[in-house]
């Protein structure tokens, strides 16, 4: 029998739903062999013109809105209406022009219809930036009968399901990964089986945040205080534990996003002590039975393989906080990784939801995934949520490495041999993320977690150097390199894409502009006097890169002065 071949699609031509998740897809409609594998086939889309598309659809509904906004402020009634009246006008708009119950606008959507949302179309507008062009509410002395003033601790369904379109396309900023799917499909159930109000509210806080500087961020106060009490209350009553932490680690985001670090660093410790407490660093299952019982905080049973890799998940992200912060506020870590099975992270690398989702998790007993990391294993495990994972590790190792180097804990000799080891280890790391001339073209969401990926490693080699760059030249070099890699990288950044940017970026760029400085006073030193032209225009990259951060990030404030100082700008 003669074997069939089979030529590959031209680009552009596989379904929406292949092209993110960057697998073959054989064309065929209309609904393609993966999709169909994958129980996905009414997800199967193909943007090829000829019909319109979810995306294309809510993007028809976001130029509705903004039509609407911009008569309102024409009639001259924007003072004076708030975000559930327009809200209402919405509902009235929408069903006028379609009463079919499918409208993009008002019911939970799959994954992919936002994953593919307008966020990554390059000429279209994200939902960050239309939803955000809503007026912020004010309050009025007769409330909306339809929708609950905003000062009340509830948020209507129409209004929720909004706030996480907007929220969406920012979780990776947020480390956070869970079933957005079923996250929103939450919203329709009865009150005490939707997710906790510790986790809502602080994804509402973010959508606020997020919409910067439109007037929608004028909640952002008000939804802080709800996210803070829902927390008090759930540690209060011990109800549904996992949406606490997770609400934890948003609110430490948040702050340590707007330079509140003391706050910041208080809720990241808590969320990663939490964590730790219920048991979550530990196996969840041995062979089918539940071993995670034995702590007092035990959550309860998973009900599936997709709850069961939320909560692998949650652990990471915990960690990912718990590492980056440790070396930011300089303090000890709260997740030990002791050699003790009480202390030891034993839980295997983070997966993609949608390998949870098909049953893919990873069943085996011991894991030891860190330590097996750190001693130069390879462990096979590529996601980007692991990829991210191991950057706050080697963050973290290195950083300890040049405090016992400084502090001269190590034996003369021996420092240069483990730097060398552990820089290895980085290359190889970084030989494993896509390559960053890659990153223009990846899918939104891994593109911005293996941009990051790329700097924390780089930063972990300029950590692993800092200590002997004054005495040994190699280190010096080395150093240097690793800084000039991170501006390689800004040079990478789009315009649109400073909004999407993990807030540990502006602290990375701190540390890169000090290596770079460093590297300016010693070439005016120098005699003869050399060319300082390529470092001046490093640092100009890199101050234009940290003002556009700054403008939604305050973490990057003293550098952007330090530079400006030093190169004789006032303004940029």
């Amino acid at each position: 029998m003669a074997k069939v071949e089979t030529s590959p699609l031209q680009r552009g031509k596989a379904c929406l739903r292949c092209r993110k998740r960057k697998m073959k897809c054989n064309g065929i409609r209309p609904s393609c062999q993966q999709c169909l594998k994958a129980g996905k086939s009414d997800c199967c889309e193909y943007d090829d013109g000829r019909s319109k598309t979810r995306t294309q659809l809510m993007r028809e509904t976001i130029e509705k809105l903004e039509l609407r906004v911009r008569q309102l402020e024409t009639d001259g009634s924007s003072s004076s209406i708030g975000l559930p009246e327009l809200l209402r006008s919405h509902r009235r708009s929408t069903s006028s022009s379609s009463s079919s119950s499918d409208s993009p606008a008002l019911m939970p959507s799959s994954p992919e219809s936002f994953e593919t949302s307008p966020y990554h179309s390059d000429n279209s507008h994200s939902p960050a930036e239309s939803w955000a062009a809503l007026p912020a509410h004010h309050t009025s002395s007769s409330p909306s009968p339809s929708f609950p003033d905003l000062t009340d601790d509830s948020t209507p369904i129409q209004l929720a399901s909004m706030l996480l379109d907007i929220f969406a396309p920012h979780r990776h900023q947020c480390a956070l990964d869970l079933h957005m799917d079923r996250l929103r499909a939450s919203l329709y159930l009865p009150p005490h089986e939707q997710r906790h109000p510790a986790l809502m509210n602080s994804l509402f806080l973010w959508a606020c945040f997020v919409s910067r500087p439109q007037p929608l961020s004028n909640n952002e106060q008000h939804y802080l205080d709800l996210a803070l009490q829902s927390v008090n209350d759930g540690l209060k009553s011990g109800d549904r534990l996992f949406d606490v932490i997770q609400g934890s680690c948003l609110i430490a985001t948040y702050f340590l996003a707007n330079g509140r670090l003391l706050e910041g660093g208080y809720h990241a410790s808590a969320a990663a002590a939490m964590a730790v407490q219920c048991g979550l660093h530990r196996p969840l299952t041995v062979d089918g039975a539940d071993v995670s019982a034995s702590s007092p905080f035990a959550l309860p049973p998973a009900q599936d393989s997709i709850e069961e890799g939320e909560r692998i998940l949650l652990f990471w992200q915990c960690f990912i906080l718990d590492r980056c912060n440790s070396v930011l506020l300089q303090k000890p870590v709260t997740i030990q990784d002791n050699l003790s099975s009480y202390e030891a992270i034993n839980v295997p690398w983070a997966q993609s939801v949608s390998e949870y989702e098909m049953g893919l998790a990873n069943t085996a007993s011991e894991f030891f995934s860190v330590r097996t990391f750190l001693g130069g294993s390879h462990d096979g495990a590529f996601s980007p949520s692991a990829m991210r994972a191991k950057a706050a590790a080697l963050l973290h190792h290195t950083h300890q490495m040049s405090i016992c180097v400084d502090a001269q804990l190590t034996p003369p000799a021996s420092p240069l041999d483990g730097i060398q080891t552990t820089e290895l280890m980085i290359k190889q790391y970084i030989a494993s993320l896509p390559s960053v001339a890659s990153l223009p073209v990846a899918v939104p969401d891994d593109k911005f977690i293996h941009l990051s990926c790329h700097l924390v490693a780089q930063c972990s080699i300029i950590h692993l150097h800092h200590p002997l760059a004054s005495e040994i030249a190699i280190c010096y070099e080395r150093r240097l390199d690793a800084a000039r890699e991170c501006v390689l990288i800004i040079t990478t950044l789009r315009e649109s894409d400073y909004p999407f940017l993990d807030p540990i970026t502006g602290s990375c760029w701190a540390l890169v502009a000090d290596v770079l400085l460093r590297e300016l006073d010693s070439i005016n030193a120098s005699w003869p006097l050399l060319d300082n032209h390529q470092i001046t225009n490093e640092l100009n990259i890199l101050l234009y890169a940290m003002t556009r951060f700054q403008e939604r990030f305050a973490t990057a404030g003293n550098a952007i002065a330090r530079i400006q100082h030093r190169l004789g700008h006032d303004t940029l």
